[in-house]
């Protein structure tokens, strides 16, 4: 009689582990969700759902390498933290995977690498350093292996500005998500790169005077940030060499595989990649007033 209790005993506590798995709802086509959405098409298309305030990123290139990043197109007129209009970023090597139901943006290790021929080697090191996930983006749509997957949190999450001013003594801050919304008009897809910006808010109870200064209600901070989705270049770059002797900024990483007797530190020299047919072009503010727009250019082409 014992044993027979066990027995029912167990059976109530598999009960649940044991009860059929629950259907999920099939995933609506691309074409069922963006009904009535107008597409940008480039690198990376999107659509913009202006009733649900969602911008949906179309991927159809799984595990291909791209740059991504993502700066600030307004400043927050600070002379610390250096929060300055035109800010960059800093482009990391990424890619998408799909896990089920997200996408999720992967940016590799660069800084530590191996530049071995063999491919075990290589591996080795990979699977030495971490990547980071920057986000899991829900996937809302597919049709074969194109998805559409929202990309709102990735594109209207604080990307530092609070811990910035923190560290720099400005008070502490904090995100505030429901105030961070997309900013559509200097937004778009071309063919190697996707540009989208962002209304970012951060705000604090006990900023400082000087943050306070620059706030027109004293404690709310709205910057425009700036994300880049970027074709790799073509093949064919060559990289060279850092020489000390010549004032090129250096970029570091360390090569893993590198023979004994030679270091593992690297330094390439950051440089342009220029042809004829590819100028670099340069652009001047068209907020420049004169006589100091002239002044600049005459400066620039000298």
């Amino acid at each position: 009689m014992t044993i027979r209790r066990a027995f029912i005993a167990l059976a109530v506590l598999l009960a649940p582990t044991l009860a059929p798995a629950q259907k999920t709802e099939p995933l609506p086509s691309i074409a069922e969700r963006a009904s009535g959405l107008a597409r940008r098409d480039g690198f990376l298309p999107f659509y913009w759902d202006a009733r649900r305030g969602a911008l949906l990123v179309e991927i159809s290139r799984w595990n291909e390498d791209f740059l991504y990043g993502a700066g600030l197109a307004s400043g927050a007129g600070l002379l610390e933290p250096t929060l300055d209009r035109g800010e960059t970023g800093t482009l990391g090597l990424c890619h998408f995977e799909r896990i089920g139901p997200r996408a999720l943006l992967v940016q590799k290790q660069t800084e530590n690498r191996g530049e071995s021929a063999d491919a075990e080697q290589r591996r080795v090191v990979a699977e030495s350093f971490p990547t980071s996930i920057l986000a899991a983006l829900p996937v809302v749509a597919e049709s074969g292996e194109t998805v559409l997957a929202d990309a709102t949190d990735l594109l209207v999450r604080d990307t530092g500005i609070a811990t910035r001013l923190k560290k720099a003594k400005q008070g502490e801050w904090r995100a505030d998500p429901a105030r961070s919304v997309l900013s559509l008009d200097r937004t778009g897809a071309f063919p190697r790169n996707t540009e989208i910006e962002a209304q970012v808010t951060v705000v604090s109870e006990d900023p400082s005077p000087a943050a306070a200064s620059v706030l027109p209600d004293g404690r709310t901070m709205t910057l425009r940030v700036h994300h880049t989705f970027l074709a790799l270049p073509d093949p064919g770059f060559v990289p060279r060499a850092l020489d000390p002797r010549i004032g090129f900024i250096p970029l570091f990483y360390r090569d893993h595989t590198a023979a004994f007797d030679r270091p593992l530190e690297r330094y390439l020299a950051s440089r342009w990649r220029v042809d004829a047919t590819h100028p670099i072009v340069y652009y001047l503010d068209r907020g420049i007033p004169e006589p100091e727009r002239s002044a600049m250019r005459e400066a620039a082409l000298w």
